[in-house]
């Protein structure tokens, strides 16, 4: 006979969604890390509304870093690509003889960079095969 076993959990997960305007806020503010965060904060505003929450705050801070930093970067990285100040090397895009092919690479690294491909049946996947297809067709029109 089976066996089944309950376990009654209570807690709270939360999602929340900021603009890029908060999150290079919130990067800012962790950037300093948790250390001088707790320390500041402690010396101006008391200990009694953080007393408990350091541990939580701690792994707030952590996990803030991992994600935030890296999200600006890949925004940053691909207004330069789009904008022509820095050029992304993806499947030998980085000599281009006209404006044209210049344009399609942008639009591949931008793709690829904020988009990652998952394999075959994946838009994205099939959009990155679709613009190697047109560079290639447009490379042998040369």
């Amino acid at each position: 006979m089976a066996k089944i076993l309950s376990k009654a959990q209570i807690g709270v997960t939360a999602h929340f969604s900021i603009d890029e305007e908060e999150c290079r806020a919130l990067d800012a503010m962790v950037g300093y890390g948790f250390d001088a965060f707790i320390t500041t904060f402690k010396k101006h505003l008391g200990e009694s509304y953080m007393r408990g929450h350091e541990d939580g705050l701690k792994r707030f801070f952590e996990s803030v870093r991992g994600v935030v930093g890296s999200a600006i970067a890949r925004v940053d990285d691909a207004r330069s690509a789009l904008d022509g100040h820095k050029e992304i090397t993806f499947k030998g895009c980085t000599e281009q003889n006209s404006a044209h092919m210049k344009e399609i690479c942008r639009l591949k690294n931008f793709v690829a960079m904020n988009f990652p491909a998952t394999g075959e049946g994946d838009p994205v996947g099939a959009a990155i095969k679709l613009l190697e297809n047109f560079r290639a067709e447009a490379e042998a029109r040369k």
